[in-house]
């Protein structure tokens, strides 16, 4: 496991009652900085989403899903609760640890950054479809992109996990911008190793 920064994600600053007092979102190094009035304590969350109204335009979430994929909150991570005596001048490091699996969806964020980079390098002003990464770390039922915009990452460790095979991401992330800017001449499905398939649909990434 590699510890990398968050880059663009949302952080938030909650209060003792996990009200949210401000948002900002991380730079391309992971740095942050945000102020508020809080009374007492208070905590730093990280919220598995970039988010930009500007040019680039992008708002993308990894989302919890139930066994059904129904989408739910964004995945987060967040540190203890911190003393008032910090309010006034305090740094935060907050790390999403793999021993509770917080770090699966900031690694899948992270890889598909990566992506829009490299889109952003060839069309600075690509603006992109809202799109939803619905994954749960007990999900066995593959990674797929979707037509509904969202992308379904398998989470379950004990068979087979996908939040950092990043080549998986990416792939899938490419179906998604193939359906947002381009017109599509495969028959679209399931395809994997050893696959007896309509020539067809190879058209595709």
């Amino acid at each position: 496991i590699q510890s990398l920064p968050a880059r663009y994600v949302r952080v938030q600053l909650i209060d003792a009652d996990d009200s949210v007092i401000a948002t900002t979102d991380a730079d391309g190094a992971g740095n942050y900085a945000l102020s508020g009035s809080v009374r007492g304590a208070f905590k730093i969350r990280m919220v598995a989403e970039m988010i930009s109204a500007g040019s680039p335009s992008y708002q993308i979430a990894v989302k919890d899903a139930d066994p059904g994929f129904t989408v739910g909150a964004s995945h987060a991570a967040e540190s203890a609760l911190l003393p008032a005596s910090c309010s006034a001048s305090c740094g935060v490091d907050l790390t999403a640890m793999d021993s509770n699996r917080s770090s699966g969806p900031f690694a899948i964020l992270a890889d598909l950054r990566q992506s829009m980079d490299t889109i952003l390098a060839a069309v600075p002003g690509t603006n992109y479809p809202q799109l939803h990464v619905k994954w749960k770390r007990h999900s066995n039922t593959g990674t797929y992109y979707t037509r509904e915009a969202s992308i379904c990452g398998r989470g379950n460790r004990s068979a087979d996990s996908d939040e950092f095979d990043r080549h998986i991401i990416a792939h899938e992330f490419m179906h998604y911008v193939e359906a947002s800017f381009a017109r599509l001449d495969s028959l679209g499905g399931g395809h994997g190793p050893n696959d007896l398939l309509d020539p067809r649909v190879a058209y595709s990434v």
